[in-house]
This record gives C-alpha cells, sequence and structure tokens, in this order.
C-alpha cells in the first residue's frame, strides 16, 4: 500500500506544496514539490532496485521534469551500502561531484566495524567517519554541523534549484 502526505510549506516567503509517497515500509519513494496550483517545480525519486545491486535517486526540474542530479547507489548482495555516487548535470553533461564508500575498517574481515569515506568529484578525500565519529581528511575529529568547503552532494543540488524555482515564483 502506498502511503501519500501532502503538506503546505512556507519557503523562502512562498506557500508551496510538499507531497511525499512512501511504501508501508515507510521508504519514501517519491518526493514532489509544487505551487498550490500544482505546477511542478522540482522532484525527488528513489528508485531502488530489487535485486539489491543499483539503485538510484534523480532530482528533476520544472514543467519538463529535466534531470539535473542523480545518486548511483551500489549494493552488496547482502543489500549493504557499498559506494553511491551523486553526478550534477554541467553543460548538458552529467559530472561526478561526490563518491562515498562504505568499507570494512579490516578489509580481512567483512563482518568488522565500517569506515565511510567521501570524496569530491576529484578524488579528493573531505572527511571518513568512523563509529559515528566523523575525521577530516588529516584525520582530526569535526562536528557533522562545520561546512565542508568546495564539497557538493545531490541533496545540496536539490536544494539549490527548489531555491532557484520559489525565486521564480516571488518574482512573478
Amino acid at each position: 500500500m502506498i502511503e501519500v502526505k501532502i503538506s503546505e510549506l512556507s519557503y523562502n516567503g512562498e506557500i508551496i506544496k510538499k507531497i511525499i509517497f512512501s511504501s508501508e515500509l515507510q521508504f519514501n519513494f517519491r518526493t514532489v514539490y509544487q505551487t498550490l496550483n500544482g505546477v511542478p517545480l522540482l522532484e525527488r525519486v528513489c528508485l531502488d532496485s530489487t535485486r539489491n545491486e543499483i539503485s538510484t535517486i534523480t532530482i528533476l526540474v520544472g514543467t519538463d521534469y529535466k534531470v539535473v542530479a542523480f545518486r548511483k547507489i551500489i549494493r552488496d548482495s547482502d543489500d549493504d551500502l557499498i559506494i553511491f555516487e551523486d553526478y550534477k548535470l554541467v553543460n548538458n553533461e552529467f559530472i561526478l561531484i561526490h563518491r562515498y564508500i562504505n568499507e570494512p575498517l579490516n578489509p580481512s574481515d567483512i563482518y568488522s566495524k565500517r569506515k565511510c569515506s567521501a570524496y569530491d568529484g576529484k578524488g579528493k578525500l573531505h572527511y571518513i567517519l568512523i563509529n559515528s565519529i566523523e575525521y577530516d581528511a588529516d584525520g582530526n575529529e569535526r562536528s557533522e554541523d562545520t561546512p565542508l568547503e568546495n564539497f557538493e552532494t545531490i541533496d545540496d543540488i536539490e536544494m539549490q534549484y527548489l531555491d532557484e524555482a520559489v525565486q521564480k515564483l516571488l518574482l512573478k
């Protein structure tokens, strides 16, 4: 059964509708932002693979549903996250902006604690997450609230396009 939650929210001074479609397992597979008149602003669609291999999250904008960003999620046979990669549209070409790698701390013991490493699109390490503690590229503990410079994810792209769409509404 699909559950649909519709809410109105104030976003940068404009009232918009947010519609969330969830599965019976509470998995949000589609989120739609639109004007109160039903004009689409942005949509986030999650396609989960039934074979536990590759899933995607796609960001679509406008009435023509232009794909502006996507996340490729790769899982192992136990359905554990291994890698995800974020891409954004730049000059009609998708470029890698973020890679997140989840691996065992001890490679000879796949059930050991995990280490998650986050890289930008050029391969520069930005942070490592071990046992819920985040470290910067130099190994110093850092707060999750501290912004990372020159680091962008699909979530940043989503908010950027939603901001732009709402700004266009305000100009009308």
